[in-house]
């Protein structure tokens, strides 16, 4: 892991647009990584603020995505359009997976059938979609390549310390030269079959800001900055690596 710091604040959602703002300011144009999940639902209403008002040149990339279709409350992609779309200025909303609606639907009932294990589903899944697979990367890839190369990239953090939709039991966690992967919690904590940036992409970043709260989420950024080489958290390493986190997580870092 990269030199970092640790920002403790009772305001995670502006001290992230603070971040934001400070880094957007030194840059013409840039690309923003945007995760999901409760982090994103908590923190971008504010930074939606911040683009309106600033106007900011930036593209809101999608980077960490459940392959389900737009309609699925699972979808990171509406949210974020639903966050973002009426932002204004000059911020453009990309996600590698629009296109696909019905494959997108076939595939989350699969994920989603409890009756099937595990085995049975990735190889159905690979047998009859894996075109819809290279081409969901491709797009990712094509999007990434016409984008700012000055990147933010906003990150959760998982209780198993993955981030993304990096999980810790991937066989595919160092994967290089590829901007996104197909990925897959082989634990099933995490049940629907996911598209994510890579860490090969996460790390050629200027900046990456991870913001979590509680103890527990605490414990695992501790783990991290002791090199802890069981969770994914522990693979950043951008040029700058900033945590924001709430007081209990900061009380479980810096109690260590």
């Amino acid at each position: 892991m990269t030199k970092s710091k640790v920002t403790i604040t009772d305001d995670i959602p502006k001290t992230l647009a603070d971040e934001l703002l400070k880094y957007s300011k030194t840059k013409e144009e840039f690309t923003f990584l945007a995760t999901g999940g409760n982090q994103a639902i908590e923190c971008y209403p504010t930074l939606k603020e911040t683009f309106q008002v600033e106007a900011t040149q930036g593209r809101l990339v999608v980077g960490d995505e459940r392959l389900v279709p737009l309609t699925s409350s699972w979808s990171n992609t509406s949210m974020l359009f639903d966050q973002f779309e009426s932002t204004g200025g000059g911020l453009q909303i990309s996600s590698p997976i629009l296109p696909f609606e019905a494959e997108l639907r076939a595939i989350e009932e699969i994920m989603a059938n409890e009756g099937t294990d595990l085995a049975y589903k990735r190889a159905s899944i690979l047998e009859n979609y894996s075109g819809l697979l290279r081409q969901v990367v491709a797009n990712f890839d094509r999007i990434i390549s016409k984008s700012p190369k000055a990147t933010f990239v906003h990150l959760g953090l998982g209780p198993d310390g993955h981030v993304a939709s990096l999980f810790p039991n991937c066989d595919d966690l160092d994967i290089t030269g590829k901007f996104s992967q197909i990925s897959l919690d082989l634990d099933q904590n995490n049940k629907m079959l996911r598209t994510s940036v890579t860490f090969d992409m996460i790390n050629s970043a200027d900046i990456v800001v991870v913001s979590t709260v509680g103890y527990e989420k605490g414990k695992l950024i501790a783990r991290a900055l002791d090199q802890d080489p069981a969770i994914p958290l522990s693979k950043l390493s951008p040029r700058e690596l900033v945590f924001i986190v709430d007081p209990n997580a900061g009380e479980a870092i810096y109690g260590r």
